[in-house]
């Protein structure tokens, strides 16, 4: 990073902040979420921590029987709540998905009888806490000065912006690079013997051979028990790869058993607040052996510790990475510190896959 750049991240990390949030947009409203899942959860607590009171969520696989962080999980075509509270209420979309599919859930919303309709940007301030982030300006110029290329600072400089000024249209738009198999970065290792944490259904890996990525043995962890089953039929029936692997459980800093929120979808995640045990394991444990040549995490918020858990494998083998940063307010520079802390001969990169930051992809290569 050049003088000028860093001059330029200087400047925007002394923005004048006011921390207040658009109260007025609440005032005297009930309070609905839709989206019980890690968003959700997110901006339940950014509003109740700083004293608002949310009524319940809605949600596509709610029951008159389901509970999240305590509220009602409600569906649709069964709201057990008045006509006169959905009228006057003010639902905040709380996921991550395109424009498109806020529009159609906006309009099945409408559909069942409320006006106010809004994305959870307006809950960004709490969300983002644009003071810690200014208390982090070290850590943020040492990370951006670790940048290998302009479109790394770029999106670097764009979702700092983004986040400390509460703007969702900031965030530069996603790039036009398969997420994980980023064509303009030169890896060292390739992709021949890939690990895919938070593998999901395997949705990945699938991507990057349909696009003629060279992947000869995968080793996915998914601790998801649907998740896990669409993973297993997919990885069977690819006739693609040498051989796959696959781990029902997650991974972390060490092995053990963590509380996990299980929702079926991508968005299952290690959670305080979750409603059942699962057993993670440490890479370094779990891949003797293995001499993985590229790891993939996507783990809703667990890289930290994932990769903690991987130091041996980082210092033996230093395969490429592809790290989701996205997930937490610090992650997209306290990850790669501590993998330079680790291994300081990774040269970062980074590209934004999706829209409002969401898909922010660190990638590493020796």
């Amino acid at each position: 990073m050049n003088k000028e750049q860093t001059e330029k991240f200087i400047e925007l990390l002394s923005t004048e902040i006011t921390p207040s949030c658009p109260s007025e947009i609440f005032y005297d409203k009930e309070i609905l979420l839709y989206g019980a899942g890690r968003v959700g959860g997110l901006v339940y607590d950014a509003l109740t921590g700083n004293g608002q009171s949310v009524t319940a969520f809605l949600d596509i696989r709610g029951s008159r029987e389901m509970r999240y962080r305590s509220k009602p999980v409600y569906n649709l075509d069964d709201i057990a709540l008045p006509q006169d509270v959905i009228e006057n209420a003010i639902v905040l979309l709380s996921f991550d998905s395109s424009e498109a599919y806020f529009n159609a859930v906006a309009n099945q919303l409408r559909a069942v009888g409320f006006r106010d309709i809004l994305h959870y940007k307006y809950a960004a301030v709490f969300l983002y806490n644009p003071l810690a982030i200014q208390k982090a300006q070290q850590d943020i110029l040492e990370f951006a000065d670790l940048l290998e290329d302009e479109a790394s600072i770029q999106v670097f400089y764009q979702f700092i912006k983004a986040k400390l000024i509460s703007d969702f249209s900031a965030f530069c738009m996603p790039c036009d690079e398969p997420q994980y198999f980023a064509k303009s970065i030169k890896f060292r290792k390739g992709y021949q013997r890939f690990v895919d944490c938070g593998a999901y259904s395997g949705d990945s890996i699938l991507t990057g051979l349909s696009h003629g990525i060279p992947i000869q043995s995968v080793v996915c962890f998914e601790p998801d028990e649907k998740n896990f089953s669409l993973l297993h039929q997919n990885m069977e029936s690819c006739k693609d790869i040498q051989s796959a692997i696959c781990f029902p459980c997650g991974v972390a800093d060490r092995t053990g058993k963590f509380f996990f929120t299980n929702q079926g979808t991508a968005g299952s995640h290690i959670s305080e607040c979750g409603g059942e045990m699962i057993r993670c394991v440490s890479l370094s444990e779990a891949l003797v052996g293995f001499h993985p040549t590229f790891i993939k995490m996507d783990i809703e918020g667990a890289e930290y510790s994932a990769i903690l858990g991987a130091k041996k494998i980082l210092v033996e083998d230093k395969p490429d990475l592809a790290i989701a940063v996205y997930h937490k307010n610090d992650d997209i520079w306290r990850i790669p510190l501590l993998i330079h802390s680790v291994i300081p001969e990774y040269k970062f990169f980074l590209r934004s896959h999706g829209l409002y930051g969401v898909d922010t992809v660190l990638y590493a290569t020796i």
